[in-house]
């Protein structure tokens, strides 16, 4: 055959091969069908694929699923998932934060979230939002910081309690004068608000003076100067006239402002009588009751009555330039002295004076028998004493104990007997002295006590004291019991333990123990069961050698409220919490604010928890005006009290026209008044008008009264027939109290009962009690409950110190302001990081320390990585150093060193990362070029196609796999095709 025909069977063979090829599946026709889907990467696919071919189809970036197209004469099937957005799991909470979902429907490839500060704080990183990609959530959780506002400078004679420097929302500043001396101008408390700015200014401090008075009819009897607080003021008064008070007047502090107290005045001499007299006494004049220097008066006395001094029952005195009388004019009863004896004594009410004719009996005694009766006369006893030696005894009553030997009904003089106690069998001894049994005690009604494993230690009637032998204890843990004799029995005999055994269950904060009335044993536990709103941080209290053990979690930490209780409620100007003040309150818990003394509530006064918030309310508190108490006026609104800015409308007479005052910073911007009115008399209880009684008093009119069973002196004025300042004699009040290194913090004044100190302690100082001191009723008097005190600033340790925790020193655990202590934790415990298992921690000014002295067990969180597929931990599961946990990794990731094993470490969790991406590096084929886009690296299931050189055959390709490239990856050379070239060059 010559070569052109050789060459046309060639071309005839290669039309065969052509004809072949005509039912291959296009990649148009996938894309056109319902198979395609435009989360798949189509970059790599070829226009043209044979009959029966397998084709992989990748996910576009940021979606994973497996995928594959089959090739049927012409038509494509599939196999697998279709491709879905990648998930990046939880983005992260920041603390002081909320965040939102504002781009896709879930955290997964291609979303967005932005965070917002809570109210009160600011963004400080640079970027407030995260979004997810194929590696997860790019950049790290924001940062909120509260808002801090600037630097405010006080004056160096200022306290300051508070950081002026770095102070944020929230952050209270309180201010006080260093010097007892002065006086502070401004707010004594300011706070920085949400915006970042202080609510005031800082205040300044002036010294407290008071300047010279004039004083009528008197002259300072010093060189005139100011004054100081507390110093006194020496003045003397003209002749014919005298100190007003005879209590000195001392420089005073009264609110912000220096007074004299009480006010230097001088008034004319007087001599003053009481009207009506005394009992017993007639005075002549009869109704005269103020007399001037140099006039007389004369003083009779009933039959039973005299003048003490001069005993006499008449008598003339006369008022001196002094205002002092020559004579007491008081009729005083006629009284005797108690006459003494040693052999005797009085029978009935023993007093050291008795009344006139009154009479006293007296009983022998001493060995003496016999009575007699003495009266008083006229300063002197009446009647004689009797007395003779011995008296003997009736036989005595004994209750539960029977006499020993010979039973009399009759017992001399000194004679002792013995009785036997009818249930213990004691023998106890009593003897008659002049008629009287000595020594007889109450026998118990009860046998004696049997104490298995103790011994009773005294007994006491029908009380018993005991305690347990060696080697025991009391089930309740005190070192003695005490029981009682009840119907014959003992009540309250508790028994007696082994030194090994747990007895009474220790009482758990916010939660119980289950208890059960008997002693446990080693190892014997019981359950722990915590109150509504809080959960458990260990089940059960475990007896270990006599103690309770619970894992080394203190008692008041067991049992800690849950993330969903509020935190400590919100501040209102002028205003306190009246319930009790916690820093975390329970859901659906209320609080109430009532304002501070002249202010009013505007609006609602109370708050609830709601989830992990507080209802928003405007509660506002506001100072107020009272309406004023004239009876000559009449008011167009009655109502006790007017916010700032109200008007009050009011009249003077019927008909007339209404005039206008308004409520400004809690005053009336002008005086409401109307023409003066008279005031009767007042009526006073528990106490007296000074001076001159009057049935009617003018208008502006001034008296003062003693309270009669304080002795206090008050003062009223009549104001338009209305007094004013009258208070109830018979209500306790309680006075400002002189604090030891503290101070009051509000103005100085009477608190009446159930009414709140308030008041802080110097610097290095702190409150004795938390609790607040309200003036409170003792028997007939007020006291502070708790009393206000301050006491020195010191910093606790618990010992014996907390398990992995060793201090130095040792065995100090009181430490004051500046001392140091060196905290040692040990192997799986740390101190302020993980990393860290010393430090040294200070004692600070404010009682705490400059790092908590207490080790914590290394812990490793468990939330799950985003590329972690299983993860072998629940939630909450807690997790030490040391623990190991199994997980496995996502698709297209294995474990980082193939192990699937994680372990916790000081570190965190190694391996570190957990999972690692599955790559496979670049590799070529013999006899091939690669089709694929250039690179050095694949990723897992990436598969890459060759083309075989010209004169080899085959369908060459690989996958990448966790175990490296697998697939048919072979180019050869083809028979047919070689035997066609080699005959065609023959």
């Amino acid at each position: 055959m010559n070569t052109i025909g050789r060459i046309g069977v060639l071309i005839l063979w290669m039309h065969t091969l052509t004809l072949v090829r005509s039912k291959d599946c296009q990649r148009e026709s996938f894309l056109r069908s319902r198979l395609y889907d435009s989360n798949f990467d189509i970059s790599t696919l070829e226009s043209t694929y044979a009959n029966r071919r397998e084709v992989r189809v990748p996910c576009n970036i940021g979606h994973s699923g497996f995928f594959k197209l089959v090739c049927n004469d012409g038509e494509w099937t599939s196999k697998g998932k279709p491709c879905r957005p990648i998930s990046c799991g939880h983005p992260g909470d920041a603390q002081f934060a909320e965040f939102q979902l504002v781009e896709g429907e879930d955290f997964v490839f291609g979303s967005k979230v932005v965070y917002t500060c809570h109210k009160g704080y600011q963004m400080v990183s640079r970027i407030n939002y995260r979004r997810c990609f194929v590696e997860g959530w790019d950049g790290v959780v924001p940062v909120c910081e509260a808002q801090q506002c600037p630097f405010i400078r006080v004056d160096n004679n200022v306290f300051v309690n508070g950081d002026p420097e770095e102070a944020t929302f929230g952050n209270v500043i309180r201010f006080s004068c260093k010097s007892k001396l002065d006086i502070l101008e401004g707010p004594s408390e300011i706070y920085c608000n949400e915006e970042g700015e202080w609510s005031g200014r800082a205040p300044k401090c002036k010294k407290l003076m008071c300047l010279v008075p004039e004083i009528e009819n008197g002259y300072i009897t010093e060189e005139a100067r100011e004054y100081s607080e507390n110093e006194i003021l020496y003045f003397s008064c003209n002749e014919k006239f005298k100190r007003r008070e005879d209590r000195p007047s001392k420089c005073t502090k009264v609110g912000m402002r220096a007074e004299w107290s009480p006010t230097p005045e001088c008034e004319p001499t007087k001599c003053v009588l009481q009207l009506p007299p005394l009992k017993g006494t007639t005075y002549e004049p009869a109704f005269k009751s103020v007399f001037v220097p140099g006039e007389t008066l004369r003083v009779t006395c009933e039959g039973r009555f005299w003048i003490f001094s001069s005993r006499e029952t008449v008598a003339e005195t006369t008022c001196n330039d002094d205002g002092q009388w020559t004579i007491n004019p008081v009729c005083k009863e006629i009284t005797c002295n108690r006459k003494y004896y040693s052999y005797a004594v009085i029978e009935g009410t023993d007093k050291s004076v008795y009344k006139y004719n009154e009479q006293v009996d007296y009983v022998c005694n001493n060995g003496y028998v016999g009575r007699f009766t003495l009266t008083c006369g006229k300063g002197r006893w009446k009647g004689t004493q009797s007395c003779m030696k011995g008296k003997p005894c009736n036989r005595p009553e004994l209750m539960d104990a029977n006499i020993r030997g010979a039973d009399k009904q009759s017992y001399s003089n000194n004679e002792k007997i013995q009785y036997v106690c009818t249930y213990s069998q004691e023998v106890r001894e009593a003897k008659c002295e002049e008629g009287v049994w000595t020594g007889i005690t109450k026998c118990s009604a009860c046998p004696k006590a049997v104490i298995p494993h103790g011994f009773a230690v005294g007994a006491q009637g029908d009380k018993l004291t005991y305690t347990c032998d060696e080697g025991y204890k009391l089930f309740n843990k005190g070192w003695w019991g005490e029981a009682t004799c009840v119907n014959h029995l003992w009540s309250g005999l508790e028994q007696c333990i082994g030194e090994m055994q747990c007895g009474e269950i220790p009482a758990i904060a916010n939660g119980e123990a289950l208890t059960i009335q008997k002693p446990y044993d080693e190892n014997e536990s019981t359950e722990i069961r915590c109150n509504e709103g809080f959960e458990a941080q260990v089940t059960r209290l475990s007896c270990h050698e006599g103690e309770w053990s619970s894992d080394g979690s203190q008692l008041n930490t067991i049992c800690t409220a849950r993330a969903s209780n509020c935190d400590a409620p919100p501040k209102v100007d002028n205003a306190i919490i009246t319930t009790t003040y916690k820093n975390n309150y329970l859901t659906d818990s209320e609080v109430v604010y009532e304002c501070r003394n002249k202010y009013m509530l505007v609006g609602e006064g109370s708050l609830r928890c709601l989830g992990r918030k507080w209802e928003e309310k405007n509660i506002t508190c506001a100072l107020y005006c009272d309406l004023p108490k004239d009876h000559t006026i009449t008011f167009k609104v009655h109502k006790d009290r007017f916010v700032d800015g109200e008007v009050l409308q009011y009249q003077c007479s019927e008909n007339g026209e209404y005039l206008n005052a308004t409520c400004v910073d809690g005053k009336w911007d002008k005086t409401v008044e109307c023409d003066g009115k008279p005031c009767n008399r007042p009526e006073l209880m528990d106490a007296n008008i000074r001076g001159v009684v009057k049935q009617s008093y003018s208008n502006n009119d001034k008296i003062q009264y003693d309270c009669t069973n304080s002795q206090e002196v008050h003062e009223a004025k009549c104001e338009e027939g209305v007094w004013t300042g009258i208070t109830n004699c018979s209500e306790l009040k309680c006075l400002v109290p002189e604090i030891e290194n503290g101070y009051i913090t509000e103005e100085a004044r009477e608190y009446r009962e159930n009414e709140i100190l308030h008041f802080s302690c110097n610097e290095k100082f702190k409150r004795r009690e938390d609790r607040p001191s309200k003036c409170t009723k003792v028997g007939m008097r007020a006291e502070w409950s708790p009393t206000p005190e301050c006491e020195p600033i010191k910093c606790l340790l618990q010992l014996p110190p907390l398990e992995g925790t060793t201090y130095e020193p040792a065995f100090k655990s009181v430490f004051v302001p500046g001392e140091t202590l060196r905290v040692t934790c040990e192997g799986r415990f740390n101190i302020v990081s993980p990393q860290e298992t010393a430090a040294e921690t200070t004692c600070n000014d404010d009682g705490q320390w400059t790092i908590n002295p207490v080790c914590k067990e290394v812990v490793c969180t468990n939330e799950r990585e985003y590329n972690v597929r299983r993860w072998d931990v629940w939630w909450g599961q807690r997790i030490v150093m040391g623990d190991t946990v199994e997980y496995s990794c996502i698709a297209d990731y294995e474990s980082s060193d193939g192990s699937n094993l994680a372990k916790c470490t000081r570190e965190g969790w190694k391996p570190k990362p957990l999972c690692q991406e599955i790559i496979c590096h670049r590799m070529d084929i013999e006899n091939a070029v690669n089709r694929d886009p250039y690179s050095l690296t694949y990723k897992n299931n990436k598969r890459v196609y060759y083309e075989c050189r010209e004169g080899f055959t085959g369908s060459p390709f690989r996958t990448c796999t966790a175990n490296g490239w697998t697939g048919d990856s072979r180019c050869t050379g083809n028979p047919v095709l070689m035997y066609l070239f080699c005959w065609l060059l023959m």
